[in-house]
């Protein structure tokens, strides 16, 4: 059977589709990992206000509004990725593993690696610690001032008032066995 040039020109088309897919998850994966790191060593406690200041004095500022570790881990899991990738072109580590694709476990290893190790030593985690104070510090006067004011907490973790304790009426059993379902049957003397 003879193929037509609207098949040939459908092949073209779903291989460019799938180069530009291979090519997006060489840049995707390794900046997902990053995230997802951030996310671990943080503990997933951010500032919310800090995050949208835009200001040079803003705490997540950094270097001219780039932090240098993401930065560079991104770069690395990008460079490792690109360098075992099979797409539109064989990278040399696919080349040696015989043609074996693997640009997104390569690259998001490397750039959560990266990450973890660059932002540990850096201004990310002292970030975190200071918004992390200075949230709880805001939490408490909210809740201090709610109990002030109302009479009451908005946080049960907060409350002035202990809840009640689920105790056991051992002193009538009777009152608490005959709510229940559990049917006693009487004891054989």
């Amino acid at each position: 059977m003879d193929s037509s040039p609207s098949d040939s020109a459908t092949d073209e088309t779903a291989a460019t589709i799938s180069n530009v897919l291979q090519l997006t998850v060489v840049l995707l994966g390794p900046a997902m990992a990053v995230y997802a790191t951030d996310i671990a060593l943080r503990r997933n406690r951010y500032d919310g206000p800090a995050l949208m200041d835009e200001t040079r004095d803003g705490r997540f500022w950094y270097t001219g509004g780039v932090n240098p570790a993401g930065a560079l881990a991104l770069a690395g899991g990008v460079a490792a990725a690109a360098l075992s990738v099979d797409t539109l072109y064989t990278g040399p580590i696919t080349r040696a593993l015989g043609d074996i694709d693997l640009s997104p476990p390569t690259g998001m290893a490397v750039a959560a690696l990266l990450y973890a190790v660059l932002a540990r030593g850096g201004r990310t985690r002292a970030a975190t610690a200071v918004g992390l104070t200075q949230r709880r510090a805001r939490y408490r006067a909210t809740a201090l001032c709610s109990t002030l004011l109302r009479g009451k907490s908005h946080s049960p973790r907060y409350s002035t008032a202990s809840p009640p304790a689920p105790t056991l009426n051992r002193s009538s059993p009777s009152r608490w066995l005959s709510s229940s379902r559990v049917s006693v049957m009487p004891r054989k003397s």
